[in-house]
């Protein structure tokens, strides 16, 4: 039997009750913070980063073959997240996520 790796991120006990998750939320739906939440798991790998490789045409095309949900959706969160400063792009093409 292979041997896999497990990750995990730690939520704040708080974490669907801070005003932001409570935004995005209210906005997108609870599929909004579900993606969100696939996203910081993601990053796990990167120490909270994820790269745009420029496989797809945009960095939300390829998020969204990687945890399989709605381009649209994705966007809508990403902006979000960036505009919030849940989403950071600390080098050219690579995204840091601080709550995970």
């Amino acid at each position: 039997m292979a041997e896999s790796r497990r990750w995990w991120i730690k939520l704040e006990y708080e974490f669907f009750h801070e005003k932001k998750a409570k935004i995005l939320r209210q906005k997108f739906g609870d599929s909004a913070l579900i993606v969100y939440q696939k996203i910081m798991l993601r990053s796990l790998t990167g120490n909270c980063c994820l790269k745009f490789e420029g496989i797809e045409e945009t960095f939300a095309e390829e998020i969204a073959v990687e945890i399989d949900e709605d381009i649209t959706l994705i966007q809508n969160v990403l902006d979000f997240l960036e505009k919030h400063e849940l989403m950071m792009e600390v080098e050219t093409n690579c995204y840091y996520f601080p709550q995970a």
